[in-house]
């Protein structure tokens, strides 16, 4: 919705821009609309057949993902949240890697490879820190604090002096 509401004031600035290659406004949202139903305007020299199926596969594949990610937050955790939504782009961009029928395969340069490794790298020292939390039965914030104590809480520690 908030897309929808704010999006027709940004057209100004696509205009300035040069994102319509410089084509009046008018036509250049007729051809737009005129491809979403498939027909391929004259002058564009990809074909527009086949958009309105991908568009409702894009619809469809994207209400099942942020479903998916409701119930996540309602059945699990806010962080178990996060983590899949960082483990969902090493996976995007895998998949942009396949030749796709439509869009063809893509390239990763470097930053987003170091980003990505970033991200990976991050994911598992949060899987061995909760790992070694939850072997120690930690009730403090780190298991690596050295007034952590395996089984003693550090409630319990204040009143034992």
């Amino acid at each position: 919705m908030f897309q929808l509401i704010f999006q027709p004031l940004f057209i100004p600035l696509c205009v300035v821009l040069g994102a319509t290659n410089n084509i009046p406004l008018g036509t250049y949202i007729a051809d737009g609309l005129s491809c979403f139903v498939g027909i391929t305007p004259a002058g564009v020299k990809n074909s527009c057949d086949y958009s309105t199926i991908i568009y409702a596969i894009y619809i469809v594949v994207n209400l099942t993902y942020n479903i998916l990610l409701l119930l996540l937050v309602k059945r699990a955790s806010s962080l178990l949240s996060f983590m899949a939504l960082k483990a969902v782009l090493p996976i995007a961009v895998v998949l942009f890697i396949i030749p796709w029928p439509i869009i063809g395969p893509s390239t990763i340069n470097d930053s987003e490879l170091l980003g990505l490794v970033v991200i990976l790298v991050g994911i598992v020292l949060h899987r061995i820190a909760s790992y070694i939390k939850d072997e120690y039965k930690q009730g403090c914030c780190s298991c690596f604090l050295p007034f952590c104590i395996p089984g003693v809480h550090v409630k319990e520690k204040m009143y034992v002096q």
